[in-house]
């Protein structure tokens, strides 16, 4: 009981620190919002190195990040 208590203590101590958070290997296809959130601010960067350098979107999967 009182490791439970510490740990949810810690937790909520951490909270300001904590972002909300995608795993980007938790992410299918649809979900295309939730694939922009996952990779943030560097998200319309890697859509433009996708873009140059794999057009035709060769290299793809869950996490895939399309060239436009």
């Amino acid at each position: 009981m009182a490791r439970r208590v510490g740990a949810r203590k810690l937790h909520a101590a951490l909270q300001p620190w904590v972002e909300d958070g995608v795993d980007v290997n938790d992410l299918g296809e649809d979900e295309p919002d939730r694939i922009r959130s996952a990779y943030g601010v560097n998200f319309d960067r890697l859509v433009t190195v996708k873009a140059k350098y794999d057009p035709d979107n060769f290299f793809r999967g869950n996490q895939n990040v399309a060239a436009p």
